[in-house]
């Protein structure tokens, strides 16, 4: 689910929300970017454990 979906019907069709939203987010994550040092290495981190979950789990269950 994206944000976007999340507006109210009348909104939703509407482009300037939808890059509102995207230029929101893209601004937000700079500035996350920017003030945590070794931010590659955070997200690096993130993904991988993401990964392994999405492997793993599966796997345990039988899938």
């Amino acid at each position: 689910m994206s944000l976007e979906e999340l507006l109210p019907a009348h909104r939703a069709k509407s482009r300037a929300w939808s890059i509102f939203i995207r230029t929101g987010l893209v601004l937000s994550i700079l500035v996350v970017a920017l003030t945590i040092p070794f931010f590659g290495l955070v997200m690096s981190l993130v993904g991988s454990l993401l990964t392994m979950l999405v492997v793993y789990s599966p796997s345990q269950y039988g899938c």
